[in-house]
């Protein structure tokens, strides 16, 4: 019992350190990021901008670059990520608006 106890303590003290070491607030920027993915539906025969996790598509667009542009307004307005995927499902380019860290003089 005592073992269990003193694991427990030290597991909750590695935590305490990490946290301090990387900071908290990377770690829930992180968490809270939304991703939003452009991708070509052959069910539907169109280009969607999805959320992650989430199944039904935000927009449904005929075209790549309608979808695109629809998508990067959407990630700026939530500051999130946007992921650009072609025909076959590969990512061809990602984009960040928002909660990027900030850059250090150098």
């Amino acid at each position: 019992m005592i073992i269990k106890h003193i694991f427990f303590y030290l597991c909750n003290l590695i935590k305490i350190i990490l946290c301090k070491t990387f900071g908290e607030k990377e770690k829930v920027m992180s968490k809270n990021k939304k991703y939003y993915h452009v991708v070509y539906s052959k069910k539907n025969v169109c280009w969607e901008v999805k959320q992650s996790l989430n199944k039904q598509a935000l927009v449904a667009e005929k075209t790549k670059k309608l979808a695109v542009a629809a998508a990067r307004a959407i990630s700026k307005e939530n500051k999130g990520e946007l992921v650009i995927h072609n025909k076959n499902g590969k990512i061809s380019s990602r984009d960040s608006h928002g909660n990027d860290p900030v850059s250090s003089k150098g």
